[in-house]
């Protein structure tokens, strides 16, 4: 799974409404939704998204006669934990403490400290 990668704006918003379903959901009704938000999209504009978002790992499809359908392959949550990592490792070598002296410019607030230590200790 590739999911590492960033998604663009427009897979985003594929994956936000795909996210919100409890179901697969056709290609054909995605492009149907899609194209009743203000999309001007034609079958392969959306196919070539849709490849692009299995190949990233985020979908899975399956195929029913000649109609694919997605679902996620993973949640919104998990996908967010998964970045989150991501961006921690590449910026800040797998250091939170790193990143938060970043983030404060070595000034950190004690309310904020305090914060932090109890949420360390509910881990």
């Amino acid at each position: 799974m590739n999911v590492a990668k960033n998604m663009s704006e427009t897979e985003k918003e594929i994956m936000d409404y795909i996210w919100s379903l409890n179901e697969p959901i056709s290609s054909g009704d995605l492009l149907i939704y899609f194209n009743s938000q203000g999309k001007d999209w034609k079958v392969q504009t959306l196919s070539t998204f849709l490849k692009r978002l299995v190949e990233k790992g985020l979908l899975q499809s399956s195929q029913q006669g000649r109609t694919y359908f997605y679902s996620p392959k993973i949640n919104f949550k998990q996908y967010k934990s998964l970045q989150a990592k991501n961006f921690l490792n590449n910026m800040y070598n797998g250091s939170i403490k790193n990143f938060l002296s970043a983030l404060y410019n070595e000034q950190i607030e004690k309310e904020d400290i305090d914060e932090l230590k109890d949420w360390i200790n509910k881990l």
